[in-house]
């Protein structure tokens, strides 16, 4: 299931191709809806990461961005990933912002104490970066004898969003980016 996960290294030419995917959603979606695309930032991107996984073809990308263009694309990133699954069928796309935290210890020096700049937080956000269209309802933390806690999340999916396969590779990359085995739920209505 999860075993088999690679991260691939993204080339020059893969990120161009996977760029102008993502530009030519946008596009469709601005024309589609024109009052949603006015306050949008020029979309910029940091990194990108391709997750792959042996029991299945399909693939997941992740594209790290800013968080001020996380914040104006939010309105319309919902209609972006619709029209990115129906143009490309072999690829899950995911956005998730670009996060740096801050010690405990080094927030006191500096006088700014933020639970914002947290690890736990920052983790916390970077699931919910990448399950966007999604609410979390509810998280278990299980504590075996291993080193790893299980992290069960439940996910409330009321537009059928997620398959189980796409949840597999989602799960699998947080496992490589945030070094924890998460496994997601899905709860419909």
């Amino acid at each position: 299931m999860l075993y088999g996960l690679l991260m691939e290294k993204i080339t020059e030419v893969n990120s161009l191709k996977f760029t102008k995917i993502v530009l030519k959603a946008i596009k469709k979606v601005k024309k589609k809806f024109p009052y949603l695309g006015k306050n949008i930032i020029q979309f910029k991107y940091k990194y990108i990461k391709e997750f792959s996984c042996d029991s299945s073809k399909k693939r997941l990308v992740i594209f790290f961005i800013p968080i001020s263009v996380l914040n104006s694309l939010r309105k319309i990133q919902l209609y972006i990933l619709y029209e990115l699954s129906k143009s490309v069928k072999d690829l899950y796309f995911a956005f998730c912002s670009i996060r740096s935290f801050i010690p405990r210890k080094f927030q006191k020096i500096r006088g700014i104490v933020s639970y914002n700049r947290s690890f736990k937080k920052i983790n916390e956000n970077v699931i919910r970066d990448i399950i966007f269209p999604s609410d979390i309802t509810g998280k278990r933390v299980f504590f075996f004898h291993e080193c790893v806690p299980k992290i069960n999340i439940y996910i409330q999916d009321n537009r059928s969003f997620f398959s189980q396969e796409r949840l597999n590779l989602m799960s699998g990359a947080l496992k490589i980016l945030l070094e924890k085995i998460i496994k997601f739920t899905v709860i419909r209505r």
